[in-house]
């Protein structure tokens, strides 16, 4: 996969579940990584464990709270990113 290699990703839900398996998979294959979730606490969590991999291969990973039903939160995402 290396195509992905330091591309950047906008997880959203990214805290638990699909969100933070899909944000794993995406540092492993290298990929610069914004993880955004409306849970703070989570997500911060997330960051934690998944910033790790980024760092390895050279590439970042930073949260962002956001709730995407709320047009003002997903701008603020898309400025963060």
């Amino acid at each position: 996969m290396g195509r992905v290699q330091g591309k950047v990703a906008i997880v959203t839900g990214a805290a638990s579940g699909i969100g933070f398996e899909t944000a794993k998979l995406f540092a492993q294959q290298g990929m610069n990584l914004v993880l955004a979730d409306i849970e703070a606490g989570q997500l911060e969590q997330a960051l934690a464990d998944v910033k790790p991999i980024c760092e390895g291969q050279g590439q970042s990973a930073i949260a962002c709270v956001a709730d995407v039903g709320d047009s003002a939160s997903v701008k603020a995402l898309a400025d963060t990113t």
